[in-house]
């Protein structure tokens, strides 16, 4: 027999805070963007700092734990349609992850470029 649960919100047992994740971890940070830096969704961002072509740093709203306690990646699209010459998006150094933010680059076949299409997403605890 199928069971359907409809309901509008889920609160923890006193009824004032999220419910708490048993033995699963969603994501503590996440962002779309496109090349001119237009966010069109966010979680737990304050903002983004072009630091040069195709890197750019996103700023945490609330640090994570530790820098080596997370982890980050993402995808970038060249085209339009989003569909076509994927690639992923990731920081190239150890140091370019902080506590308070990550610096991410967008690039392929070792160049980099401001693309059309960015999001990046990042798991851990936050401190």
């Amino acid at each position: 027999m199928t069971s359907v649960l409809n309901v509008d919100t889920i609160a923890d047992k006193a009824g004032s805070g999220p419910v708490g994740l048993t033995k699963q971890s969603a994501a503590k940070h996440f962002i779309t963007y496109n090349e001119s830096q237009t966010v069109t969704s966010s979680l737990n961002n304050s903002s983004i700092t072009d630091v040069g072509t195709g890197n750019h740093r996103y700023n945490f709203a609330n640090n994570f734990n530790t820098a080596e306690g997370y982890t980050c990646g993402g995808v970038m699209a060249w085209n339009t349609d989003q569909t076509t010459n994927v690639y992923s998006v990731q920081p190239l150094n150890k140091s370019d992850i902080l506590t308070s933010s990550v610096e991410m680059s967008t690039n392929y076949a070792g160049g980099t470029n401001d693309y059309y299409y960015n999001c990046s997403t990042a798991h851990g605890d936050l401190a």
